[in-house]
């Protein structure tokens, strides 16, 4: 990995992290994932691979993001998928 690619995060206003978040989670350095307590809502934060990334890791990314989505679906919650979606 080359010095400032890849990475994803959320920016939480502290007092609202305290309070709402149920969890984050970092997945791997193109998803990372975030409960939030009050509400069935999570939230999918994702950096995908350009057209210059390997098949493998691009492959591997759309699996890992399949995953995901499955076990969150799985339990009834609402989801977004939001970020760098590239090409």
């Amino acid at each position: 990995i080359h010095k400032g690619q890849k990475g994803v995060g959320f920016l939480i206003k502290s007092d609202y992290n305290k309070q709402e978040v149920q969890e984050v989670k970092g997945i791997s350095d193109r998803i990372a994932i975030i409960k939030i307590k009050t509400s069935t809502l999570v939230c999918i934060q994702i950096y995908a691979p350009t057209l210059e990334a390997k098949d493998k890791e691009v492959e591997e990314f759309y699996s890992e993001l399949g995953t995901q989505i499955e076990q969150i679906k799985a339990k009834n919650n609402n989801l977004i998928i939001m970020g760098d979606w590239n090409s």
